[in-house]
């Protein structure tokens, strides 16, 4: 009996045959002797199939190309360079390798990325399991639908720095917010952040995973937050605004409570209020701001649970800080049902998060 090396001999003699019809016979004939006994074949024999075939398959259209891909896409003996070949060709013809092939070795994926489009990318995004170094890659060069794949893969492993692009293209992007929050690793910190901008039900399953978190996990990730802030905030001379000198010498009269709170608001001392809250909270103005920016006011439930405010101080706050108009008394119920709901030790859990920055500028202050 002629052993699969023989055939595939013979039928690489007919590679100089003319006829287009014929070198189509041939390609499917010598895929179909490799495939038939891949462990016959040395590494020099594979590859000179992978050499010829290509070479070939150029030649045809680009169903016949397809063919091939598909056909070789889940083999581990195929030839890197037919591979390649086939990996670097028509978005139909390299999908099946770019999403199957465990013959491409990153630093072949790194260099398709960076030559090719986006629909390259996607189909990347649907290998079993994508490496940190390619997913940098994927996150640097891909659109939104190839961040969407991604997030999506369980597989994909991706890297801290890439994780914070891709939460801030999903604040524009909200198709990209339930597929990143769902990730069990993506960093606590991050998706705290999140809050500010993703949907009530998200906001609901943030709150259930802070619940889950482990204390010495949320320790790392605050560390690991404020050490990255540390690197990022430039250290100036603080001066002091007219509302900060107002609420400093409430403060040092102990006079800096929630009734001062709930005056400051009253009469309309918006910037005064601010800082005061600041204050009490424990968040650094600009987080503050964001809290109380929060057109849901869920943020500002949170942040008055965990800092123990009675409930009336906080139905006064969500009341009278709707952008100067009264809230709409339905809308207040509904918030205060949340508040009511929210337990003190998850809403102080998602505020360390929120309070790194104030912490960071602290730290950098006492250095200075």
């Amino acid at each position: 009996m002629t052993s699969a090396p023989s055939r595939l001999n013979d039928l690489l003699t007919l590679a100089k045959e003319p006829s287009s019809e014929k070198r189509r016979e041939l390609l499917r004939g010598i895929t179909d002797v490799f495939l038939e006994s891949t462990e016959d074949f040395d590494a020099s024999q594979a590859e000179n199939f992978g050499a010829i075939a290509g070479q070939i398959a150029r030649e045809f259209e680009m169903s016949v190309r397809k063919e091939l891909a598909e056909r070789l896409s889940c083999v581990p003996e195929a030839p890197r360079n037919l591979i390649s070949q086939l990996a670097n060709d028509e978005i139909e013809v390299a999908h099946s390798v770019l999403s199957q092939s465990g013959v491409l070795h990153d630093a072949d994926l790194i260099a398709i990325i960076r030559l090719q489009g986006q629909e390259h990318m996607a189909a990347i995004c649907e290998r079993n399991t994508i490496s940190e170094k390619v997913t940098d890659e994927l996150v640097e060069r891909g659109n939104d639908q190839v961040f969407l794949k991604l997030v999506a893969n369980e597989g994909a492993v991706i890297s801290r720095g890439s994780m914070e692009t891709i939460v801030q293209r999903s604040e524009k992007n909200k198709a990209l917010q339930a597929p990143i929050i769902q990730r069990q690793d993506l960093p606590p910190d991050l998706m705290n952040d999140m809050f500010f901008f993703v949907s009530s039900k998200l906001r609901s399953y943030i709150l259930d995973r802070n619940k889950g978190l482990d204390p010495d996990m949320v320790d790392e990730a605050i560390q690991r937050t404020t050490d990255s802030l540390s690197r990022d905030l430039e250290t100036s001379e603080k001066k002091l605004t007219r509302a900060q000198q107002y609420v400093e010498q409430a403060a040092s009269r102990k006079e800096l409570n929630e009734s001062f709170l709930v005056r400051m608001v009253r009469e309309k001392k918006i910037r005064e209020f601010l800082c005061a809250f600041s204050h009490l909270t424990g968040l650094d103005e600009r987080s503050a701001n964001r809290v109380l920016s929060d057109p849901t006011g869920e943020a500002i439930a949170i942040a008055c649970k965990a800092s123990q405010f009675d409930r009336s101080t906080f139905s006064t706050i969500i009341l009278l800080m709707d952008k100067g108009q009264l809230r709409n008394l339905n809308n207040t119920n509904v918030l205060l049902r949340i508040y009511d709901k929210i337990d003190t030790e998850t809403a102080q859990r998602v505020m360390r998060f929120w309070r790194v920055r104030r912490m960071t500028i602290e730290k950098e202050s006492i250095a200075a």
